[in-house]
């Protein structure tokens, strides 16, 4: 079977979109994961865009949201096996009127709901606002819960409890497979939380290893020498945790068709503001990481950071912007990542302002002043404002500031034809 993919979405009066179609075309690097990263300013939709992908299910927390009492509402996601699943709401009712899933999507949800069954593609959901609390570990057993249990809830799809069993539990097999000299059966327990303990370090630039520990029996995390238990870590790491290693430990737990390694799989993956308690450092290191990770996978990803936007190459960029009250999408770009943040900022974010709001306004008013002496030559009043904001400038001491303005002051002197004047 070929890979699974969202191709398209069409969608009809969704929250702030009235008629919008979205392409998703395939990625360039195919040994990479295919990225594609939803921006735009608050309000324009790029939330209401996941939940809709990711509303594949039919108790899908999207579908409520999506339910309008006036008008008629729907949309259509299209997949690369040239199925579509269309979700419609009934003008005037706020009801469900047509809900038309594909084959293929109801026979993937009716096997998730019970254990045992294998899989050939999946789908997961994370927020960036989740936590992580110390679990508590009672004893060394296995789990018994579903791995797809709130696999598309992007709120609450991290279960701390479970997290810590799993390694343990991991940790435990490693040892007795050692204890038994069986080093190829604990070398695949090692491996499986050695594939996040590596990928959080390449993000924090810090080794970063689960302990298990026999008294009490507990699971903690040791960083830089010290050992720390979830709770006590900070936000940004916690982020980083919450949604890597439990998507991990779904990926290792689901059985699949075929022998696959778990890096390997096919899924297609939503994250929703995943650096919203990232340091900018951490916001230009994940998105590298994740692209290198899983290569077989299709990531959506909503974002504010330029950090993030500009950390990776050849990632689709689809920018949402507000028009008369209604979300309007540009067509898709390639993400460079030879691109300075600054140059992110202008094309990407329409931020053309890097200072202060205060030094931006005293800059734009320089440029007033600039103007009037070039075009009608300098008079009192002018010189007056001019000195103002040069001494204003000058008790800034930016030497960024300088190299911005220096060339204009020099311009100005030969204009004023006086050096002092504006030195004084």
């Amino acid at each position: 079977m070929d890979k699974l993919r969202i191709t398209e979405l069409f969608i009809e009066n969704v929250g702030p979109f009235e008629y919008q179609h979205f392409v998703f075309p395939e990625k360039k690097n195919t040994s990479k994961a295919e990225i594609h990263l939803i921006t735009g300013e608050n309000g324009t939709g790029k939330t209401t865009l996941l939940l809709m992908l990711s509303s594949l299910n039919e108790n899908h927390q999207a579908r409520k949201r999506f339910l309008f009492p006036n008008g008629t509402s729907s949309y259509t996601i299209k997949f690369s096996n040239s199925q579509e699943y269309t979700v419609s709401s009934k003008s005037g009712s706020g009801r469900m009127a047509y809900s038309k899933m594909p084959k293929f999507l109801s026979e993937y949800n009716q096997k998730t709901e019970s254990r045992g069954n294998t899989f050939n593609f999946a789908f997961f959901a994370y927020s960036g606002s989740r936590n992580l609390s110390s679990g508590n570990l009672q004893s060394i057993q296995e789990l018994t819960n579903n791995p797809f249990e709130n696999a598309l809830n992007f709120g609450s799809s991290t279960n701390t409890q479970n997290l810590i069993q799993w390694i343990a539990n991991l940790k435990t097999k490693e040892a007795l497979a050692l204890v038994k000299n069986e080093k190829s059966r604990a070398s695949i327990y090692s491996s499986s939380i050695s594939r996040i303990e590596n990928s959080i370090s390449k993000i924090i630039d810090k080794k970063l290893t689960f302990v298990l520990e026999d008294d009490p029996l507990n699971v903690v995390i040791q960083l830089d020498n010290k050992f720390l238990s979830f709770d006590l870590l900070p936000d940004g790491l916690k982020a980083i945790i919450s949604w890597i290693s439990d998507l991990l430990m779904r990926l290792d737990r689901i059985k699949w068709t075929e022998e696959i390694e778990p890096l390997d799989r096919n899924f297609i993956l939503f994250l929703d503001e995943i650096d919203v308690h990232l340091h900018p450092a951490w916001q230009r290191k994940i998105l590298p990481v994740i692209q290198d990770l899983f290569t077989n996978a299709q990531i959506f990803i909503s974002t504010h950071s330029p950090f993030v936007v500009g950390s990776i190459d050849g990632a689709w960029i689809h920018r949402i912007s507000l028009s008369k009250n209604s979300a309007k999408n540009d067509e898709p770009l390639l993400s460079e990542d030879s691109k300075s943040y600054n140059l992110v900022l202008k094309e990407i974010f329409n931020i053309h302002s890097f200072f202060g709001i205060e030094l931006e306004k005293k800059l734009e008013e320089f440029r007033e002043v600039r103007n009037k002496i070039i075009h009608k030559g300098p008079d009192d009043n002018s010189l007056n404002q001019l000195k103002t904001l040069l001494k204003y400038f000058k008790e800034q001491e930016s030497i960024e500031l300088e190299n911005m303005i220096g060339m204009e002051i020099l311009q100005l002197k030969r204009i004023i034809n006086d050096d002092n004047i504006l030195n004084d």
